[in-house]
């Protein structure tokens, strides 16, 4: 029989003070406010990310969306495969290297990413709405440098281009 667990947990908690654990179930929370919004697509976070990371950097393999979104090879694969599957994404081998695959959106696919992509931007906005305009800019800054200050210690690098050469949800 379950036990019932009807007692407050106490705001001194040690694991609730441990940035990784608070971090996890930011991801959780995140994760699920993300399906909530893009209901009804059928896309996890992931492949919207593959997605937009597709329409953004043009002519980019399987490896280099690997590389820019931070997941392994392994992962890459499936999620790249699963999108194909759907008839979203097309993987083409170049001529010149049989082993690297571009991926291209297909009609389906930018249909899809114009569709579902707004939830991930409204999960995100509710997600910060308990913070102010200031806050939101430095708890990002605070993000990035963290990523960038300890990058070398994942085992999966992310590899951004310059900011310069990215498209922005603010320049679309």
């Amino acid at each position: 029989m379950p036990t019932q667990h009807n007692a407050e947990i106490p705001s001194d908690f040690r694991v609730n003070h441990i940035p990784g654990f608070l971090i996890r179930r930011i991801q959780q929370i995140l994760t699920a406010m993300v399906f909530e919004e893009t209901e009804g697509y059928e896309v996890t976070p992931v492949q919207v990310a593959v997605m937009m990371s597709v329409r953004e950097f043009p002519g980019s393999d399987q490896r280099r969306i690997a590389e820019i979104l931070a997941i392994d090879q392994s992962t890459m694969g499936n999620v790249a495969g699963r999108l194909e599957q759907r008839g979203v994404l097309v993987r083409k081998t170049l001529p010149h290297d049989r082993r690297s695959k571009v991926l291209e959106l297909t009609r389906e696919g930018r249909n899809l990413l114009t569709k579902s992509e707004p939830g991930v931007w409204v999960a995100q906005d509710k997600f910060l709405a308990c913070l102010t305009a200031h806050e939101r800019e430095a708890f990002v800054n605070t993000l990035h440098k963290l990523v960038k200050f300890n990058g070398d210690h994942v085992r999966v690098p992310q590899d951004l281009p310059p900011a310069s050469t990215r498209v922005t949800k603010r320049s679309r």
